[in-house]
């Protein structure tokens, strides 16, 4: 396992934990129709994913995060939340200044 997410693979361990999340078994088909791609693009993402240890995916099967790949996903998400502060901040900050 390298360690390091691409911006694409973080899309692809966020579009996976919130569609479990939401409820049930995450397909192919659940991530392509999240992301917008289609379902070659995702199962060449996810033998990607998968040889990285961030997730799991049987033949025609279900797609599961691993621990490694939840721990990277709620990473990225809480990175995220603090980017959207901060830009949120520097956007507002100076505007009452008028």
């Amino acid at each position: 396992m390298s360690g390091r997410l691409t911006l694409a693979q973080a899309r692809y361990l966020n579009a996976i934990q919130s569609i479990a999340q939401a409820g049930g078994a995450v397909r192919s088909a659940d991530v392509a129709r999240s992301l917008g791609v289609s379902r070659p693009s995702v199962a060449r993402m996810l033998r990607v994913l998968t040889q990285e240890g961030w997730t799991l995916k049987a033949p025609y099967g279900r797609v599961e995060l691993t621990p490694e790949g939840e721990r990277a996903a709620a990473l990225c998400r809480e990175r995220l939340a603090r980017l959207d502060e901060l830009m949120q901040s520097l956007l507002w900050t100076g505007l009452g200044d008028g």
